[in-house]
């Protein structure tokens, strides 16, 4: 490092992690074609929206457009090697995604939803109207799987014992144990593999917010026309999504 400032030398990581991470997990094709299945999901919103009140239509909007917010930061941020930071964005993007199912379901909550902000009682009707894992469970077996996701999380982004141990690391310097607050996930083959493998496995959790919004889409209004360029793609990405898992698992710096 060159540069004194801790600010400095922190940039510089994090770029340096950044492209350490992409060459070694090849990260690419996975986003973009998880970036087409928004669009694809945005589209197929749209053409629900004559079934929604003006109300809705804004609310769902807001919602989609902020989980593919949190989708592209979050995973820019974990592949900086800030996995547990990055893990915030993807909590957050789990909370809007049930906020979405809330809103596509019952009209009035759209109401609720834009009326937060506009004083403390109707922010305190909002809190109690968008329960998080209420909401997801009721919608499919991978809404169960999301909901169970969302609570490893809340442990791990907030702040709590989690947060620090997930980032902590241990030296021994003689009879003396350091515990140690790191910035960064990776530090060696091991820690690397294991920050690739959690990259996939936080992508099929994303993946899983797309399925859960199309099939709320579907439940709420069955006679929609199926959409078939989202479903096909869903189904080439899921494939695809699996076999990256595969070769994610056997990189160098397996601990098997």
């Amino acid at each position: 490092m060159t540069n004194s400032s801790p600010f400095r030398q922190l940039e510089e990581i994090d770029r340096d992690a950044f492209n350490e991470n992409c060459d070694y997990i090849h990260p690419d094709a996975v986003l973009n074609k998880m970036y087409e299945l928004h669009e694809l999901l945005a589209a197929f919103t749209y053409e629900a929206y004559p079934n929604f009140s003006s109300n809705q239509r804004e609310a769902i909007t807001d919602c989609l457009q902020a989980i593919r917010k949190e989708f592209l930061f979050g995973n820019l941020t974990f592949l900086r090697a800030h996995s547990t930071d990055g893990e915030n964005y993807r909590r957050k993007a789990v909370e809007f995604c049930a906020f979405a199912v809330e809103i596509i379901k019952e009209p009035h909550s759209a109401t609720v939803w834009l009326d937060a902000i506009r004083s403390k009682r109707k922010y305190k009707v909002y809190k109690n109207t968008f329960k998080i894992m209420e909401l997801l469970k009721g919608v499919s077996e991978t809404g169960i799987r999301l909901s169970l996701l969302y609570e490893e999380l809340c442990k791990e982004v907030h702040a709590s014992p989690f947060a620090i141990k997930t980032q902590t690391r241990i030296y021994v310097a003689g009879d003396v144990r350091i515990n140690q607050l790191y910035y960064h996930d990776d530090y060696d083959d091991f820690e690397r593999y294991d920050l690739a493998q959690r990259f996939g496995t936080g992508i099929r959790f994303d993946f899983y917010i797309i399925l859960i919004l199309k099939t709320t889409l579907l439940q709420q209004f069955p006679t929609l026309k199926r959409p078939e360029l989202l479903n096909l793609k869903i189904e080439e990405f899921y494939r695809f999504l699996e076999s990256e898992i595969i070769r994610i698992k056997e990189l160098p710096g397996s601990r098997g």
